[in-house]
């Protein structure tokens, strides 16, 4: 999968809340429990899938100053049982200072 379809894949479309939206700054792509890409959320906007009205998705772009989660395990998290492991809303990963 290429860069372009990590990002379509994390980009789209959450069941997240106002308040989930208006707190989060970065979104991580995972596959098999491994960061595959970090963005910035840069804006929402309502999911525009059938069936999916309650649903958000982000505009964003990579996430530089992230980049050193590439290619780490998600294990630490204790995703592992969740319905939806890949909405997890983690708070506790330190931004970095230029945001």
């Amino acid at each position: 999968m290429g860069e372009d379809d990590v990002y379509f894949y994390t980009s789209g479309h959450w069941l997240v809340g106002a308040d989930a939206r208006a707190k989060a700054r970065y979104a991580f792509g995972v596959a098999h429990g491994i960061v595959r890409g970090v963005y910035k959320i840069d804006s929402w906007f309502p999911s525009e899938q059938e069936g999916e009205e309650r649903r958000w998705g982000f505009r964003g772009s990579s996430a530089p100053a992230m980049a050193h989660f590439i290619g780490t395990s998600v294990r630490r998290f204790n995703l592992e049982g969740k319905q939806n492991p890949y909405s997890k809303y983690l708070s506790g990963i330190p931004a970095p200072e230029d945001t």
